[in-house]
């Protein structure tokens, strides 16, 4: 926000912006470490749910998913799903 001050303490608002999260179908992309592992179809990335089960994957393959390994997901938004498209292992 960006405001001028009128008086010590007070201030005014002169335009407000808001940062949205990712849109439905977006492309996205999320790096970190796997969390939550419980198949290809679902695990977790830097507080995003995955589902790998049609991803391609590099350095590896999907049988390599586990909890701790540091992957770099890139995919689409979907129902607040990364439907990713390439995995690669860290």
């Amino acid at each position: 926000a960006e405001a001028n001050a009128a008086f010590p303490g007070d201030f005014r608002a002169t335009s407000i912006e808001f940062e949205d999260g990712p849109s439905e179908g977006q492309e996205i992309h999320v790096q970190g470490i796997i969390s939550g592992y419980v198949s290809t179809a679902k695990f977790i990335v830097a507080g995003r749910t995955i589902d790998a089960s049609a991803a391609e994957f590099g350095d590896g393959k999907a049988s390599d998913l586990r909890d701790g390994r540091v992957v770099d997901v890139e995919g689409r938004l979907y129902g607040g799903i990364v439907r990713a498209k390439h995995v690669e292992f860290k």
